[in-house]
């Protein structure tokens, strides 16, 4: 297939930020780092085409990647290139320029930004894919206007642009807050004003994407009106709650109606920083109780990722295909309740949700490559590995090792080595720096400790001659 030629030069960036390294590149031909968690944005790179839409010059990500040759593949009812996917590089550029400082990453997250743009259709809604002719797909399932996953993923990235591009380009930013209060009217009016069947239906996955875009908007400048939209999608939240029991699944902030889904399970993330920003204590201890219990659970555990509700009990309980988007949605929410509580437990199940990437999941197997920038497609159950690597794929799984950045523990949590549990314990994991991370059921309640491996060692061998 054929590619510009700025996909065939090789840039390689070592970049000191976080103490990792990060490789932005061409093709994915460059050797692999020595670093298992470094950044490498050669295979985005290799997705990544400049085209013209809707007027605007801009970046699109190609769907899909299907091993062994990685090369574009679109679909025939959706298109070759979506909102959801650029919309979330734009936000990985902007997170990498924001740690840096180097501006190709800003260059790259205007173009695809751009693209974003160019999909906002005069209504204020966004359409999600292009077909190969670089139209908008106006009337597809997964692509109409309207205020779903692609129209969250939009605002989000714009928000961020705003805020991080604020001072390196003034113009393109005012040019970003007109498509943002169109869409912030439109929400206004569904949610609050008109309470429509969209705003009442809408799940907590989608209204957990738009709060934390206005939350993004909020750290630029406060809104009475804004404030009264995070306020109500907030409590939107943490009503959709299933308390649960003292055994699985405990207390979970539901996806949708009575559905759970590991992926987008952001409620965590926007609940707590919502607690914050606004002041809400229960909101946080709300977001807090999930982290300790259901999201430890499903780190001892490598699963669920989805499971329904009825009667007051879980069924359709699945485990498998599970995907970096869950991976990274979990770190995600880990990373907010250490940034709001500072403790390290939190830091360390950030980073052993991370380490599905690199070995700790079902199938032990290494998910990323660092040598090539390539994030498989999945893990379809312990023995099969879906080896294609689309955008989705790729870009979440990139999200979640910037989740890393400056978390004491928890890149080496996220190298760890699951061992064999003792008696009572749920899981054991051992750090290169030689720490003990243990996650633990007791009464019910789900415990993560760590210590020296040393003080461990000990702690078994007094218990051993006590038996």
């Amino acid at each position: 297939m054929m590619k510009t030629a700025r996909h065939t030069v090789l840039i390689l960036l070592i970049l000191a930020a976080a103490g990792s390294l990060t490789l932005l590149g061409g093709c994915g031909t460059e050797p692999a780092p020595a670093d298992p968690l470094a950044i490498n944005f050669a295979h985005l790179e290799h997705l990544t085409e400049s085209v013209t839409v809707n007027g605007r010059d801009c970046d699109i990500v190609h769907i899909y990647a299907n091993a062994p040759s990685y090369d574009w593949t679109g679909d025939d009812d959706e298109g070759n290139a979506c909102v959801d996917d650029v919309a979330r590089a734009a936000r990985l550029y902007l997170r990498e320029y924001e740690a840096t400082g180097d501006t190709v990453y800003a260059a790259r997250a205007k173009r695809m930004l751009q693209f974003v743009l160019a999909m906002q259709t005069d209504t204020g809604h966004f359409a999600n894919f292009i077909w190969p002719d670089r139209t908008l797909n106006l009337d597809g399932r997964t692509s109409k206007p309207s205020l779903n996953f692609w129209a969250a993923r939009a605002m989000h990235a714009l928000a961020l642009g705003q805020r991080v591009l604020a001072d390196q380009d003034p113009e393109f930013v005012r040019e970003i807050d007109t498509a943002l209060a169109a869409t912030i009217e439109n929400l206004t009016v569904e949610f609050i004003h008109r309470r429509s069947a969209i705003g009442i239906d809408a799940g907590s996955d989608i209204v957990a994407l738009f709060t934390l875009a206005l939350l993004e908007r909020r750290k630029i400048a406060t809104s009475a009106a804004e404030d009264s939209l995070i306020v109500h999608l907030a409590e939107r939240i943490h009503e959709n709650t299933f308390a649960g029991s003292d055994a699985f699944p405990y207390r979970v902030h539901l996806s949708w109606r009575n559905v759970w889904h590991q992926w987008g399970m952001q409620q965590v993330e926007a609940l707590a920083y919502a607690g914050q920003a606004m002041n809400r204590p229960e909101w946080i201890a709300s977001a807090r109780e999930e982290a300790e219990n259901f999201q430890r659970m499903l780190l001892a555990n490598n699963g669920p990722i989805e499971f329904k509700i009825e009667d007051g009990d879980t069924v359709d309980v699945g485990w498998y295909s599970q995907i970096a988007y869950g991976t990274n949605s979990l770190a995600a929410c880990q990373r907010a309740l250490f940034e709001i509580t500072g403790d390290e437990a939190f830091a360390a199940g950030c980073g052993l949700a991370v380490g599905w990437l690199t070995g700790l999941n079902p199938a032990g197997a290494t998910v990323y490559d660092p040598g090539t920038g390539r994030v498989f497609d999945g893990i379809n159950s312990r023995t099969e590995i879906n080896r294609n690597s689309g955008a989705e794929s790729t870009i979440e799984g990139l999200l979640a090792l910037q989740e890393l950045r400056n978390i004491p523990g928890a890149r080496q949590a996220a190298l760890a080595t699951r061992v064999d549990a003792g008696v009572g314990e749920a899981a054991r994991f051992v750090t290169p720096d030689d720490r003990v991370v243990t996650l633990a059921s007791v009464a019910d309640i789900w415990r993560l400790t760590i210590a020296d491996r040393s003080e461990t060692e000990s702690t078994n061998q007094v218990n051993d001659q006590r038996k």
